[in-house]
Protein backbone atom coordinates (compact mmCIF):
# COMPACT_ATOMS: atom_id res chain seq x y z
CA UNK A 1 0.00 0.00 0.00
CA UNK A 2 0.98 3.76 -0.93
CA UNK A 3 -0.21 4.74 2.39
CA UNK A 4 -2.14 7.78 1.10
CA UNK A 5 -4.13 10.12 3.57
CA UNK A 6 -6.82 11.27 1.34
CA UNK A 7 -9.97 10.02 2.21
CA UNK A 8 -11.28 8.37 -1.35
CA UNK A 9 -15.01 10.47 -1.03
CA UNK A 10 -12.99 13.49 -1.24
CA UNK A 11 -10.91 12.03 -4.03
CA UNK A 12 -13.42 11.32 -6.12
CA UNK A 13 -15.28 14.38 -5.73
CA UNK A 14 -12.30 16.06 -6.62
CA UNK A 15 -11.69 14.36 -9.37
CA UNK A 16 -15.31 14.93 -10.67
CA UNK A 17 -14.72 18.42 -10.00
CA UNK A 18 -11.83 18.27 -11.95
CA UNK A 19 -13.26 16.84 -15.17
CA UNK A 20 -16.69 19.23 -15.24
CA UNK A 21 -13.96 22.19 -14.63
CA UNK A 22 -12.16 21.04 -17.73
CA UNK A 23 -15.55 20.39 -19.57
CA UNK A 24 -16.54 24.15 -18.52
CA UNK A 25 -13.31 25.61 -19.97
CA UNK A 26 -12.90 23.63 -23.28
CA UNK A 27 -16.76 24.80 -23.83
CA UNK A 28 -16.05 28.27 -23.21
CA UNK A 29 -13.17 28.37 -25.51
CA UNK A 30 -15.53 26.06 -27.71
CA UNK A 31 -18.06 29.22 -27.95
CA UNK A 32 -15.43 31.60 -28.65
CA UNK A 33 -15.40 30.09 -32.21
CA UNK A 34 -18.11 29.66 -34.83
CA UNK A 35 -15.90 26.67 -36.71
CA UNK A 36 -16.00 23.35 -34.97
CA UNK A 37 -12.29 22.65 -36.76
CA UNK A 38 -10.81 25.50 -34.78
CA UNK A 39 -12.27 24.87 -31.51
CA UNK A 40 -10.94 21.55 -31.58
CA UNK A 41 -7.62 22.87 -32.61
CA UNK A 42 -7.57 25.41 -29.91
CA UNK A 43 -8.01 22.42 -27.43
CA UNK A 44 -4.45 22.61 -26.38
CA UNK A 45 -4.84 26.10 -25.23
CA UNK A 46 -6.92 24.86 -22.96
CA UNK A 47 -5.29 21.70 -21.08
CA UNK A 48 -1.64 22.99 -21.58
CA UNK A 49 -1.89 25.97 -18.79
CA UNK A 50 -3.48 23.59 -17.01
CA UNK A 51 -0.48 21.43 -16.00
CA UNK A 52 1.57 24.32 -15.90
CA UNK A 53 -0.34 26.67 -13.74
CA UNK A 54 -1.35 23.84 -11.16
CA UNK A 55 1.36 23.23 -9.22
CA UNK A 56 1.86 19.45 -10.38
CA UNK A 57 4.59 20.09 -12.48
CA UNK A 58 6.28 22.99 -10.78
CA UNK A 59 5.65 25.02 -8.06
CA UNK A 60 3.42 28.09 -8.70
CA UNK A 61 6.37 30.27 -6.94
CA UNK A 62 8.94 29.43 -9.90
CA UNK A 63 7.11 30.89 -12.90
CA UNK A 64 7.82 34.23 -13.88
CA UNK A 65 6.28 36.98 -11.80
CA UNK A 66 4.67 38.77 -14.96
CA UNK A 67 2.27 35.34 -15.56
CA UNK A 68 1.64 34.15 -12.35
CA UNK A 69 -1.57 36.17 -12.32
CA UNK A 70 -2.95 33.03 -14.41
CA UNK A 71 -3.10 30.50 -11.53
CA UNK A 72 -5.88 32.08 -10.17
CA UNK A 73 -8.34 31.33 -13.20
CA UNK A 74 -7.07 27.88 -13.50
CA UNK A 75 -9.12 25.26 -12.21
CA UNK A 76 -6.50 22.41 -11.68
CA UNK A 77 -4.62 24.51 -9.81
CA UNK A 78 -6.90 24.64 -6.72
CA UNK A 79 -7.42 21.48 -7.30
CA UNK A 80 -4.38 20.23 -7.31
CA UNK A 81 -3.96 22.73 -3.88
CA UNK A 82 -7.12 20.65 -2.54
CA UNK A 83 -5.25 17.34 -3.23
CA UNK A 84 -2.16 18.39 -1.77
CA UNK A 85 -3.62 19.73 1.61
CA UNK A 86 -5.65 16.46 2.21
CA UNK A 87 -2.49 14.83 1.65
CA UNK A 88 0.04 16.50 3.34
CA UNK A 89 -2.18 18.05 5.93
CA UNK A 90 -1.71 15.31 8.10
CA UNK A 91 1.98 13.86 8.79
CA UNK A 92 3.80 12.08 10.71
CA UNK A 93 6.38 13.85 13.46
CA UNK A 94 9.16 12.56 10.69
CA UNK A 95 7.89 13.35 7.77
CA UNK A 96 6.31 16.52 8.81
CA UNK A 97 9.02 19.37 7.86
CA UNK A 98 8.48 17.55 4.01
CA UNK A 99 5.07 18.10 3.97
CA UNK A 100 5.05 21.89 5.28
CA UNK A 101 7.37 22.42 2.41
CA UNK A 102 5.65 20.82 0.16
CA UNK A 103 2.60 22.92 1.27
CA UNK A 104 4.79 26.17 1.27
CA UNK A 105 6.35 25.51 -2.16
CA UNK A 106 2.60 25.80 -3.63
CA UNK A 107 1.56 28.77 -1.83
CA UNK A 108 -1.06 26.74 -0.06
CA UNK A 109 -2.48 27.02 3.93
CA UNK A 110 -4.36 23.69 5.04
CA UNK A 111 -6.75 26.75 6.99
CA UNK A 112 -8.00 27.65 3.33
CA UNK A 113 -8.69 24.64 2.19
CA UNK A 114 -12.74 25.86 2.45
CA UNK A 115 -12.04 28.97 0.36
CA UNK A 116 -10.15 26.78 -2.84
CA UNK A 117 -13.22 25.03 -2.80
CA UNK A 118 -15.57 28.28 -3.05
CA UNK A 119 -12.95 28.83 -5.67
CA UNK A 120 -13.23 25.70 -7.82
CA UNK A 121 -17.57 25.84 -7.46
CA UNK A 122 -17.24 29.38 -8.29
CA UNK A 123 -14.78 28.77 -11.52
CA UNK A 124 -17.32 26.09 -13.03
CA UNK A 125 -20.09 28.20 -12.75
CA UNK A 126 -18.76 31.57 -14.00
CA UNK A 127 -17.42 28.99 -17.36
CA UNK A 128 -20.43 27.51 -17.64
CA UNK A 129 -22.58 30.86 -17.48
CA UNK A 130 -20.20 32.74 -20.02
CA UNK A 131 -19.99 29.55 -22.35
CA UNK A 132 -23.85 29.72 -22.37
CA UNK A 133 -24.10 33.46 -22.94
CA UNK A 134 -21.63 33.46 -25.62
CA UNK A 135 -23.50 30.41 -27.12
CA UNK A 136 -26.38 32.41 -27.59
CA UNK A 137 -25.21 35.25 -28.40
CA UNK A 138 -23.01 33.50 -31.50
CA UNK A 139 -26.47 31.59 -32.12
CA UNK A 140 -28.12 35.22 -32.21
CA UNK A 141 -25.57 36.44 -34.74
CA UNK A 142 -25.93 33.40 -37.03
CA UNK A 143 -29.57 33.43 -37.20
CA UNK A 144 -29.23 37.12 -37.83
CA UNK A 145 -27.16 36.31 -40.88
CA UNK A 146 -29.47 33.33 -41.97
CA UNK A 147 -32.26 36.11 -41.91
CA UNK A 148 -30.38 38.40 -44.15
CA UNK A 149 -29.32 35.83 -46.47
CA UNK A 150 -32.66 34.59 -46.91
CA UNK A 151 -34.45 37.97 -47.41
CA UNK A 152 -31.71 38.57 -50.18
CA UNK A 153 -32.65 35.49 -52.29
CA UNK A 154 -35.33 35.56 -55.12
CA UNK A 155 -38.53 33.64 -53.84
CA UNK A 156 -38.96 30.56 -55.99
CA UNK A 157 -42.60 30.74 -56.58
CA UNK A 158 -41.53 33.93 -59.23
CA UNK A 159 -44.00 36.79 -57.38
Amino acid sequence: MMGFKLNFGIFYVLNLLASFNATASASLVGACVSDPALASSMFPLVIIPQFYFSGALVAVPLIPAWIQWLQYVISLRWLVGLTLVYEYDTCSADSAPYCEAALEANGLNPDDRWWYWIIVVCLFVFFKIASVGLLQLNVGQVQGRIGKTAESKPSATGS
